[in-house]
């Protein structure tokens, strides 16, 4: 099985790489772990102020995000394929098109687990995601308040 990873260096996607790293995997499973840097269009579309972002800076910084969860996945999980690629664009958006080219057959992300009003007025990466994906999607939880 092919898995996109989708992390954002958040507390929420480290609990998700734990997730991962604690279930059983077939040893066939691969793994392309996926962070998305903002472009242009990302910026735009999640409000900032283009005079504000620094685009490389953001490429910087993704690739330093995916540096650490890959050294815990590639050591956690050694005899697993694991792959690790930084994507521009709009988050949620990027990741499903980057599932359906790659031939993902599930997609794993971490939640902030948000409900109410916060849910409605900040919207959710994972709930797009789990919307618009070409394939399966994992949700991992972490509800605000626990740990």
């Amino acid at each position: 099985m092919k898995i996109v990873v989708a992390t954002d260096g958040s507390e929420y996607s480290k609990k998700m790489i734990d997730h991962i790293i604690s279930r059983p995997w077939a040893d066939d499973d691969q793994f392309i772990l996926v962070t998305v840097a903002q472009d242009q269009a990302g910026a735009v579309l999640a409000g900032m102020d283009l005079g504000t972002v620094d685009l490389p800076e953001e490429r910087v910084h993704a690739r330093n995000i995916l540096e650490k969860d890959f050294q815990r996945l590639k050591e956690s999980l050694p005899d697993h394929n694991i792959e690790a690629k930084v994507l521009s664009g709009f988050a949620a958006e990027t990741i499903c098109e980057f599932a359906a080219e790659s031939g993902a057959d599930m997609i794993v992300v971490g939640s902030k687990g948000r409900s109410g009003l916060a849910r409605l007025v900040l919207g959710s990466v994972a709930e797009a995601v789990l919307k618009n994906a070409p394939c399966s999607v994992k949700v991992i939880k972490h509800k605000s308040g626990t740990s």
